[in-house]
């Protein structure tokens, strides 16, 4: 079982290595690190609806562990993460033109976070109306709420993966400088 189960762990992080070198051609060592962890988490976390993972409060009643990312400090959390990665990545292939570069696109942790937090608790709505409204039968929320919530896990962690990829890649392309005026024309006159 330990051999499957490594054999798993590689082909997944030679996935998102593969999706690191695949969108960021250029300085992408770090990048294939951070999107394996950032999609474990969002898919792990994800997971906590699945399981029920419960914990004990401080006045001793137990509690049901929601997604971490149903929580907008998290999903906020999460998204700067991205675009702080995404910045140095533009500083490392750009120098200061890359914090241009990346600071041209501002809005993007906001709306990664949001994205991010409104798929995820959609999703966990999705998926209680199934439970408490679908009567008819045991085993169908069953059913779709362990196959919505899997696929649900999936889709956030590839769909956060690859949008942090890609505009990795696009700030951290090294840009050639441009010629000066004054040189060009001194040549074309020589």
């Amino acid at each position: 079982m330990p051999g499957k189960l490594q054999m798993a762990l590689e082909q997944a992080v030679g996935l998102f290595d593969g999706m690191a070198k695949g969108n960021s051609p250029h300085r992408n060592g770090f990048l294939g690190a951070y999107i394996f962890g950032a999609g474990v988490y969002i898919f792990v976390g994800t997971l906590f609806e699945l399981f029920g993972l419960q914990a004990v409060t401080t006045e001793g009643h137990t509690i049901t562990l929601p997604a971490p990312l149903s929580d907008v400090n998290a999903a906020i959390a999460l998204g700067c993460l991205s675009y702080l990665v995404i910045v140095c990545g533009g500083v490392a292939g750009n120098g200061v033109k890359g914090v241009g570069k990346a600071l041209k696109e501002f809005s993007l942790p906001i709306s990664m976070s949001f994205r991010m937090f409104g798929a995820l608790l959609s999703g966990l709505l999705v998926t209680e109306l199934v439970y408490y409204y679908v009567k008819l039968s045991f085993v169908v929320p069953v059913v779709v709420g362990v196959l919505f919530t899997l696929l649900h896990a999936l889709i956030q962690g590839y769909v956060l993966t690859m949008l942090t990829a890609m505009f990795y890649g696009e700030v951290s392309e090294h840009v050639p400088a441009k010629a000066k005026k004054g040189k060009k024309a001194g040549k074309a006159a020589a």
